[in-house]
């Protein structure tokens, strides 16, 4: 393969990953742990589901059963939403939507 070649299937590459990436949901959590019996807000930017409701699974563990809950973020027109959630007495919680990257926070309990 030429150099012009190659040169062409890197800029092809980096045009595909730049796209997928600009695609990419996000979710917006607060930074550090989360206090049980607080409320917080969590954001989701998903510009390819603009205008539609997406489901956020938030995993308290649990074990032998998974203690699991569903939220419905329902996004504006450009792709952006927020949910409030009261915290419960987890020892953490995984959050998770369509297309983006899972955000775990540790769960502190009030004294």
């Amino acid at each position: 393969m030429g150099t012009y070649a190659a040169g062409g299937v890197f800029l092809l590459t980096l045009q595909v990953l730049a796209v997928a990436t600009a695609a990419q949901a996000k979710l917006d959590l607060p930074a550090g742990a989360l206090e049980a019996g607080s409320t917080v807000k969590i954001g989701l930017t998903d510009p390819a589901n603009a205008g539609r409701p997406v489901v956020v699974v938030l995993d308290g563990g649990g074990y032998p059963a998974p203690v699991l809950v569903k939220l419905v973020i329902k996004l504006d027109a450009r792709g952006r939403g927020v949910v409030q959630w009261q915290v419960p007495e987890w020892d953490g919680v995984r959050v998770n939507a369509p297309g983006a990257t899972e955000v775990t926070r540790p769960i502190v309990r009030r004294r």
